[in-house]
């Protein structure tokens, strides 16, 4: 006597695996509130001159842009963090906001990478947080 052949119909399998990728497509991902566009670090004597652009994207006005500087060492671990104040305006969406910093220069420190949140300490999705090279 021969043996039933259970089978799956490939048809509505193919149809079922298809709508599932395509909802999980439709899905929206969040874009970055803050991308960083440009940053270059120099390192003058005992301390560390950052300059950069950061590009907003956030849909709303961010008041205050505040960025988190850790500085890594050569084994990827964080040395030190340094706070650092880019702007107390209201910054808007597409606007570019160029910046300056120094700091002490942690010792032992070869790169960084960095953390950004608005005035009221709410932290921001950046783009391209590092890590960055020292030079």
């Amino acid at each position: 006597m021969p043996q039933p052949c259970y089978t799956v119909p490939m048809r509505p399998l193919c149809l079922s695996l298809l709508l599932l990728c395509l909802c999980g497509m439709g899905r929206s991902q969040k874009k970055n509130d803050v991308d960083v566009a440009e940053m270059k670090a120099h390192r003058l004597e005992s301390t560390l001159a950052v300059d950069g652009t950061l590009k907003v994207n956030s849909s709303k006005p961010l008041k205050g842009i505040v960025l988190y500087f850790d500085f890594l060492s050569a084994d990827k671990e964080v040395l030190a963090t340094e706070k650092a104040l880019v702007t107390e305006e209201t910054v808007k969406a597409g606007q570019d906001q160029p910046f300056h910093v120094e700091s002490r220069f942690p010792v032992g420190s070869v790169r960084f990478k960095v953390r950004a949140f608005d005035g009221s300490d709410r932290e921001l999705r950046l783009g391209n947080p590092g890590p960055f090279i020292i030079e």
